[in-house]
């Protein structure tokens, strides 16, 4: 009886008003999306800065959370824009309109705006996405905001799944956007649809910006976007929710094998600075594992990079010289031991090495020429130890509990020499020990495997691991020439 009302009633209900129920649908779609995202990757009571270009998407996301406030525990709401000064005057009208939407929700509004003199002539899209990602964390910091939301869609990882298809990746690649990322980017529509956003606003009567260089299809993605999607989707209607499936599951494959990645990467991997870090090339024995390895390293240094670039510098790791180019600036040189990565500021410093010392016995560096030896003493020594040899140190084992390395040393690094008063720049203790600035670079140190320096052949052992009067178990480690 009840099943016969329900038919009876269905079709006067939804002649009476489809539209709404439509809307109502879509609404709880999308709302349910925005909740379900808050509750995997997000804490409660959080402060929240949005980026709103002014456009569908990110205007959708904003209004979203401001509707979600208190069942997401929003504490503070905030709006970041950039205007990149690309459109004349409609980019100033699209700061203006954003800045309108903020001041209604009563959000606080942070606005940066590109200088056209400091647009380097080359590589401007991914200097510009710098540029917004650097003011997106300063507005972070300044806020203070937990999180900075940028308004992705399923469209968007649809789109850049097919784009490092084209350009050739592996798995890593295929993870495409991510749903969180360091600093507290996060991505909360990864799974809405743009058309499903644009009709809730259409529907909710609130107004946003049309960018007209979206539609052009000279760039790559906007191709995809508008010419190669649509293709795709007349034969699959599916294919864009096909598509962010695959990033999907190629996220949950990386987690699986992230603790290998990570495992090579302490391994076989250096970082110096921000634009300088070295590949031993015994790890390129693995070279499934190195090319993976290398995709995350060099996504976090954000190098560009294509398939046609990992290819290469697999192959090229074989060799003992020659200087190799990467996008955005960066070289790599082929040493014996190791590969060095830099960007061009860096060009003309020493080579890299890093030797990991055995324990209880003598390591050879040909690279520079010596070997060094380390003997350990259970207890101290009863003769009388002997300082006055500048390549022999006596150090105290207990202070020094790992793995010791001989090794280039850092920009930036800093030592505390035995009998000063603190820690020092190691670059100006070298250069008060009248050392050359050429040099300088090519000293050696012998560290921790991940930490303190504990002795400059030549020059002074660390303080805090010098001998003391409780000293028990003792190191000795000797510099001697190759021979």
């Amino acid at each position: 009886m009840s099943g016969v009302r329900i038919s009876a009633l269905a079709p006067f209900f939804f002649l009476q008003a489809p539209s709404r129920i439509l809307h109502r649908m879509r609404q709880q779609n999308i709302f349910e999306s925005v909740e379900e995202f808050w509750r995997r990757y997000c804490a409660a009571q959080s402060s929240v800065c949005v980026t709103v270009s002014g456009g569908s998407d990110s205007v959708a996301l904003f209004h979203v959370l401001v509707a979600l406030r208190r069942r997401l525990g929003i504490t503070r709401l905030g709006i970041a824009h950039v205007n990149h000064r690309l459109r004349g005057r409609d980019s100033e009208r699209d700061a203006a309109f954003v800045r309108r939407i903020a001041a209604g929700a009563g959000a606080a509004f942070y606005l940066k705006e590109i200088v056209r003199k400091d647009v380097p002539a080359s590589g401007m899209e991914e200097w510009a996405r710098n540029e917004r990602y650097a003011f997106f964390s300063r507005v972070m910091k300044a806020g203070p905001y937990r999180y900075c939301a940028t308004a992705h869609t399923v469209n968007d990882q649809a789109e850049t799944v097919v784009l490092r298809l084209m350009r050739g990746c592996g798995i890593h690649g295929l993870c495409g956007i991510l749903p969180i990322r360091g600093a507290g980017i996060i991505r909360p529509l990864l799974h809405v649809s743009k058309s499903d956003l644009r009709k809730w606003l259409l529907e909710k009567k609130l107004t946003f910006r049309e960018d007209a260089t979206n539609a052009d299809t000279s760039f790559t993605r906007n191709w995809v976007r508008h010419a190669f999607i649509p293709l795709l989707e007349k034969k699959e209607p599916l294919a864009v929710r096909h598509l962010a499936a695959v990033a999907d599951n190629a996220r949950a494959i990386t987690e699986l094998v992230r603790p290998i990645i990570n495992k090579w990467i302490d391994k076989y991997v250096v970082f110096i600075d921000d634009t300088r870090f070295f590949v031993k090339k015994t790890g390129f024995n693995n070279t499934t594992a190195a090319a993976e390895a290398l995709v995350s390293v060099f996504r976090d240094k954000n190098i560009g990079f294509d398939a046609c670039h990992v290819d290469s510098l697999l192959k090229n790791q074989t060799r003992t010289q020659g200087t190799f180019l990467l996008p955005g600036g960066w070289r790599y040189v082929c040493g014996k031991e190791a590969v060095e990565f830099f960007n061009k500021e860096n060009a003309g410093k020493e080579s890299y090495f890093c030797y990991d010392l055995l324990s209880n016995g003598a390591t050879k560096c040909p690279e520079k020429k010596c070997t060094l030896i380390i003997k350990r003493y259970k207890s101290r020594p009863a003769r009388n130890l002997s300082f006055s040899d500048p390549m022999t140190a006596w150090l105290d084992a207990g202070a020094i509990p790992g793995q010791l390395v001989f090794r280039s040393w850092k920009q930036g690094e800093r030592f505390w020499p035995y009998g000063a008063r603190g820690y020092e720049d190691l670059n100006e203790f070298l250069k008060k020990q009248g050392i050359r600035q050429e040099d300088r670079l090519a000293t050696g140190v012998v560290s921790e495997k991940h930490g303190e320096i504990v002795w400059i052949p030549g020059l002074r052992v660390g303080h805090l691991k010098r001998i003391t009067a409780a000293t028990g178990a003792v190191i000795k480690i000797s510099c001697k020439p190759l021979g």
